[in-house]
């Protein structure tokens, strides 16, 4: 337990912010954040920029690269890091950083449920995604500014000060007069919502139907440590049966490493013709399953991004799987619908 006279002395003029109580910041000591960027030097620079400033308003947590954890921990001793995602548990905020031809991009995913992450039992994410955009890929001199507006998400949400919105777009192509956009999250489902019903027991069909589980285990495991993924579907007399589509993540970023600077390792792309050509057959389209290597079976800010890019799903009434693999081995997985309410996904049913 901290002691409350040392986190008064530290944080205490945060308290002087309308809106910002000590229970607000003690809610913060709670949180850990989930640092990470693809190899670029800007978006490495913006996801320290940002650690610092969670870890200087009070976030209790942390989950790093090694070539600055220890310099976070520096700033508090009290603060925790962690050494992976296997020992995480909500709530917490996962934050992507990645260059884009136009500037650069912030995903932040928060995960505020109270059962176990690691295991794939997480509760809905609430995505935003942060655009910053000066008209050409982004530099260091501009880390410290998205850093610290990506950091200032996650605070002002958590202190109850603004809910985490959909997106914000920071228009900095006039340095001069840069501006910025916030777009708030929807509260309200939209008329045709119905579509997007949860199908409550699929997962539990899934599991129970040998020639549709077992294919996804075995190569989820088999593929270790690139991510693997398909489809499930239903034939035409109410079977289901998984389709297993190669991971074209690394072909893409291959071709253009700033628009896909993740590689299989971290992502997953499907050819969209196997959807097409499964519908032509009479099969309807039941879920997309994908593995995460060394990470729990949550669905991630990529994983939101990929499925509704502008609040809507792509593929509507259709169910995402995330199977968690962990050192080779097969740990759980977590189904999720998409949640029109609040424009997140949703898990039907955590696994143990």
């Amino acid at each position: 337990m901290r002691d409350p006279k040392r986190l008064f002395a530290r944080y205490g003029r945060q308290l002087l912010v309308d809106g910002a109580d000590f229970d607000g910041q003690a809610r913060l000591h709670g949180w850990t954040a989930v640092l990470a960027g693809d190899t670029s030097e800007w978006a490495q620079a913006a996801t320290e920029a940002c650690g610092r400033y969670l870890v200087g308003a009070g976030v209790g947590a942390i989950v790093a690269p090694s070539s600055f954890a220890a310099a976070l921990q520096a700033l508090d001793p009290q603060l925790h890091v962690l050494p992976g995602l296997d020992t995480v548990s909500p709530p917490v905020a996962h934050y992507w950083f990645a260059s884009r031809p136009y500037g650069a991009s912030v995903d932040v995913a928060v995960t505020d449920a109270s059962a176990g992450y690691a295991a794939g039992q997480s509760g809905p994410a609430r995505v935003t995604t942060l655009r910053f955009a000066c008209g050409e890929p982004a530099s260091p001199e501009v880390a410290v500014v998205v850093g610290a507006a990506a950091a200032d998400l996650l605070l002002a949400d958590v202190l109850k000060l603004e809910p985490l919105p959909a997106h914000v777009v920071i228009d900095w192509t006039d340095p001069t007069e840069p501006t910025m956009t916030r777009t708030p999250r929807s509260t309200d489902p939209p008329a045709e919502a119905s579509q997007f019903a949860p199908r409550p027991g699929l997962l539990a069909e899934m599991r129970g139907t040998p020639t549709a589980w077992a294919p996804i285990e075995a190569e989820a495991v088999r593929g270790y440590p690139t991510e693997t993924c398909g489809l499930l579907v239903r034939e035409p007399g109410g079977q289901l049966k998984t389709i297993v589509c190669p991971n074209l993540q690394d072909r893409y970023h291959a071709l253009d490493p700033n628009e896909f600077p993740r590689t299989s390792r971290t992502a997953y792309k499907l050819n969209e013709r196997v959807i097409a050509k499964s519908a032509d057959a009479g099969e309807a389209l039941v879920a997309i399953w994908h593995s995460h290597c060394d990470a729990g079976a949550y669905f991630s800010a990529e994983d939101v991004r990929c499925a509704a890019p502008a609040g809507q799903p792509l593929y509507p009434g259709v169910a995402y799987l995330v199977v968690s693999v962990l050192g080779g081995q097969l740990r759980g997985a977590a189904l999720y619908h998409f949640d029109p309410a609040t424009g997140g996904f949703a898990a039907e049913h955590p696994s143990d």
